[in-house]
């Protein structure tokens, strides 16, 4: 399979369609508009997916938040990302360095799990980034992250899009199948089972793509429906239940 074909059955997924929407918009916006877009939902919608896929169509720098990070961590990071590094040690003299390097390279900047630095000093050093760059920032986390930047007045105002990310759906469900088992056809009344198993997370349906592809080769599958695949186990994403001793 080509990378253009590749490319256009990823694209054809809706959460990444909403994401590449957005950024276009963001992109393209008056100079005097804000450039923030928001974009959350829950783990395994497909946001990092999405956000891989933007970041290699608009040329941006991607930083995926730590745990542990602090803003210095941070800022080390986004550097890294640039293709640059500083000897400088405090905070103040890095952000000077960050706001000159994301000026040059005029790279939207895309930061993915935001949720682990949703505190007030790190929000106001990644907004003082855009206002000093003008540059678009995405801004990518778990479902409540919107609320939560909501008491972010000095961030939520500069927010020019904000999007929240889909379960996944049949259609997405087919484009996922024609991409990770090309040469086997498997029937919507399995793949709705496994859009319904899934509850909602890109993740999990590619896990159970992968299940499905392995047993259509050990029996020499290339059709399988809902009734060819039987009682056999699908994944659920559920730790098992407890053992009685």
């Amino acid at each position: 399979m080509s990378k253009e074909n590749v490319s256009n059955k990823i694209i054809a997924l809706k959460n990444v369609e909403l994401l590449v929407s957005a950024m276009h918009d963001v992109i393209n916006s008056p100079s005097h508009l804000p450039k923030f877009v928001v974009y959350s939902g829950y783990s395994g919608y497909g946001k990092s997916y999405s956000a891989i896929f933007a970041m290699n169509k608009f040329d941006c720098a991607y930083v995926e938040i730590g745990a542990s990070w602090g803003i210095s961590h941070l800022l080390d990071n986004i550097l890294k990302e640039l293709g640059t590094t500083t000897k400088e040690k405090t905070i103040a003299k890095k952000m000077e360095v960050v706001i000159e390097a994301l000026s040059i390279s005029n790279k939207p900047l895309i930061l993915d799990e935001v949720d682990h630095i949703v505190k007030p000093r790190a929000l106001d050093i990644i907004r003082e980034i855009h206002d000093a760059t003008n540059i678009p920032i995405v801004l990518i986390g778990e479902e409540l992250l919107g609320k939560k930047l909501e008491s972010f007045e000095r961030v939520s105002n500069r927010c020019l899009r904000w999007i929240s990310a889909e379960p996944v759906s049949l259609e997405d469900t087919r484009h996922l199948a024609s991409l990770y088992v090309p040469k086997i056809k498997i029937a919507d009344d399995l793949l709705s089972k496994l859009v319904k198993l899934s509850q909602g997370r890109v993740r999990r349906v590619a896990v159970n793509l992968e299940l499905l592809k392995n047993e259509a080769i050990l029996n020499g599958w290339t059709e399988i429906d809902l009734k060819t695949w039987g009682n056999k186990q699908l994944y659920t994403g559920n730790a098992p239940t407890p053992r009685r001793i």
